[in-house]
């Protein structure tokens, strides 16, 4: 009886909101001149949703996304994310852009599913910072300093947010307190 009692007053604290997909953000810079051009993304999807999506859309079940699969998760795995501006908030000069990807590719690294896209970006490193959030909190955006490619000096800050946890990408230098 003692143990029902536990479990329903604990019961609440299990439908809190937490994340159903975990995604490693691996992004290249591309620059010149101190000028980020673009930026290349690769999401690897953690274990079970790659699983799930290998289930979904590897139609010929041979193992690799081919054409016809490639355009499939496109159109209905990816495109949908544009109403989350694909959990990326891109600021220059302090003014959110919108993501546009272009160059999507789908593909498996072992059981991993990744995509990988580019986004344009043509803003001086100095006025850019990059948000990766999903305010719903299904999806956790993992990016560490390891993970970037970069021959501009960057930053990575996590942010917490009170409701969702966020990561910075930041090209300028940020100011120190004394």
């Amino acid at each position: 009886m003692k143990l029902k009692i536990k479990f329903l007053l604990l019961f609440p604290l299990f439908l809190y909101a937490h994340p159903h997909t975990f995604i490693d953000l691996y992004p290249i810079v591309i620059s010149e001149n101190n000028i980020i051009k673009s930026i290349k993304f690769k999401w690897e999807m953690d274990d079970i949703s790659s699983q799930l999506l290998r289930m979904e859309c590897d139609l010929n079940m041979d193992g690799k996304i081919d054409d016809n699969e490639n355009k499939y998760i496109e159109k209905n795995f990816f495109e949908p994310l544009t109403v989350y501006d694909f959990y990326t908030d891109i600021m220059i000069e302090n003014k959110s852009i919108q993501t546009k990807p272009k160059d999507f590719k789908a593909f498996f690294i072992g059981n991993k599913m990744v995509y990988s896209f580019v986004v344009d970006i043509n803003a001086s490193k100095d006025d850019l910072y990059i948000d990766f959030y999903d305010t719903d909190n299904f999806v956790a955006i993992v990016l560490k300093k390891e993970f970037v490619i970069s021959l501009v000096d960057y930053s990575i800050k996590g942010i917490d947010n009170d409701f969702y946890f966020a990561h910075r990408l930041s090209f300028k230098k940020e100011k120190e307190f004394e």
